[in-house]
């Protein structure tokens, strides 16, 4: 895996640090355990999970604690969020997906 996939996170690129024991430099391979790697994207599958919008847990959850028409104003400004980001941030296309699917 490319170390730029550790630096483009404060916080994978602090954990990288901390058990690299030095920085991740971006142009270098880092071998992974493909266990760290199925815990990676399960890690991220349910980051955008909790995102409040829709169906999907964060909206519901939202739902759940807000109310029925505060969730949906929610749901709202967070989907123009995702949306504006997922155009503006050219680092990754994984906003651009999840704004698709949702």
């Amino acid at each position: 895996v490319s170390g730029s996939l550790f630096t483009s996170s404060w916080l994978t690129n602090t954990i990288a640090t901390a058990v690299l024991k030095a920085p991740p430099v971006p142009d270098q391979n880092i071998a992974l355990h493909p266990l760290f790697l199925a815990g990676y994207t399960s890690m991220l599958i349910c980051a955008l999970n909790m995102i409040p919008v829709g169906k999907v847990d964060g909206g519901l959850i939202s739902q759940a604690l807000l109310g029925r028409f505060r969730a949906s104003f929610v749901s709202g400004v967070s989907g123009v969020l995702l949306g504006i980001l997922s155009l503006v941030s050219f680092d990754s296309d994984v906003l651009f997906f999840w704004f698709l699917l949702v």
